[in-house]
């Protein structure tokens, strides 16, 4: 499964230290938020838990990352006890690969969900919108990318 991870800016999460190119494991069965290793398939989710820009100015350490191991899957969080980690992604490659998974997801059969995902309005909408928790060239309360409102 792929996914992003985000860390700080020695590219360590929760103290454990990763480097690009290297797969960890770990002796655990999977929960989501509880044990493992986590990560978030939108790539924007990471900016939930780690903020764009550091306290010195600088964008956040992200990489993409694949769980090779057991994974438990929840809202917006993946846990897995086997991560390889990919290339690290500058601020356009976080854009790239935003708009390529939200592309991705508007070409799904989404009938069966209230989720907004291109052009659209509402919460939790996501490119080009405007709602509380919008994401990409968006307005209203924690909109994230070329957005306004708060958070």
């Amino acid at each position: 499964m792929k996914g992003y991870k985000a860390y700080n800016k020695d590219l360590s999460c929760k103290g454990k230290k990763y480097e690009v190119g290297k797969t960890y494991e770990e002796d655990v069965k999977p929960r989501e938020c509880q044990t493992g290793m986590h990560f978030c398939e939108n790539p924007l989710d990471v900016l939930d838990y780690y903020s764009l820009i550091d306290d010195d100015g600088n964008i956040v350490k992200i990489t993409e990352v694949e769980a090779i191991g057991d994974v438990d899957k929840g809202d917006k969080k993946v846990s897995t006890n086997k991560l390889k980690i990919g290339a690290e992604l500058n601020l356009f490659g976080l854009v790239k690969a935003s708009v390529e998974y939200i592309t991705n997801l508007a070409k799904k059969d989404n009938k069966d969900t209230k989720e907004k995902v291109i052009a659209s309005s509402g919460d939790s909408a996501q490119v080009a919108s405007s709602g509380d928790y919008a994401q990409v060239a968006s307005s209203g309360d924690y909109a994230k990318v070329a957005s306004s409102g708060d958070s």
